[in-house]
C-alpha cells in the first residue's frame, strides 16, 4: 500500500512537470507567432501562412501556398517570399526542404491547431484559405495521365501533384 501511494505521488509529480513543461513550449511559441503577426512588413501574409499550415501535411508545404495568402504582395516584391521564409525559419517554428517546400513540425501544428480552435470564426477563415490555397495550386498543375507519368523518368509536375494530393488527405 505504502508503494503504491508513493508511486501514486511520484506519476502525479510527474504530471505537474509534463503540464508545466507542455505550458512553457506553447507560450514560447506563441510568443514567435506573435512576433510572427507583428512584423511590419509581412506579418499578415506570413501570419495567414502559418496558420493555414496548422491544417496541411507537415511536410513539403509549397511556396506556393503562401502567394495564395496576398497576391498582391508577391507581384509588387519579388524579394517577399525569401523575406517570408526567412522570418518563418529565424524562428525555427519551420524548416526549409529546398527552394520550393517547408516544413513544420507535428507538435507546431498541434499548437496552432488548439490556438485556432478556440475562436470558431478564425477556425473557418484559416480551413477556407487551406482549401483555396490547396485548389489554386492543384489548379495550376493539370492532372497526371497515368500512362505518361508512367513512362517518364521523372516526376516533375506530376509529382508536385502527388505531394499537393498528400495535403487534401489531412
Amino acid at each position: 500500500v505504502k508503494l503504491l501511494k508513493r508511486s501514486k505521488t511520484k506519476r502525479s509529480q510527474g504530471d505537474d512537470k509534463s503540464a508545466s513543461h507542455r505550458f512553457a513550449v506553447h507560450t514560447t511559441w506563441q510568443i514567435n507567432f506573435d512576433r510572427i503577426a507583428d512584423h511590419k512588413e509581412f506579418g499578415k501574409c506570413a501570419n495567414s501562412f502559418v496558420h493555414l499550415t496548422a491544417f496541411v501535411a507537415p511536410e513539403k508545404i509549397p511556396f506556393t501556398f503562401l502567394r495564395i495568402t496576398d497576391v498582391d504582395l508577391f507581384d509588387n516584391d519579388p524579394s517577399a517570399l525569401r523575406s517570408i521564409v526567412g522570418l518563418l525559419t529565424e524562428l525555427s517554428l519551420f524548416r526549409e526542404e529546398s527552394n520550393k517546400w517547408l516544413a513544420v513540425h507535428r507538435l507546431v501544428q498541434s499548437v496552432l491547431q488548439d490556438l485556432i480552435r478556440q475562436q470558431s470564426e478564425q477556425l473557418y477563415e484559416t480551413l477556407q484559405s487551406a482549401v483555396i490555397a490547396l485548389a489554386s495550386c492543384l489548379h495550376a498543375i493539370s492532372m497526371p495521365n497515368l500512362m505518361e507519368h508512367a513512362m517518364s523518368e521523372s516526376g516533375g509536375k506530376h509529382e508536385d501533384w502527388g505531394v499537393l494530393a498528400l495535403h487534401a488527405l489531412v
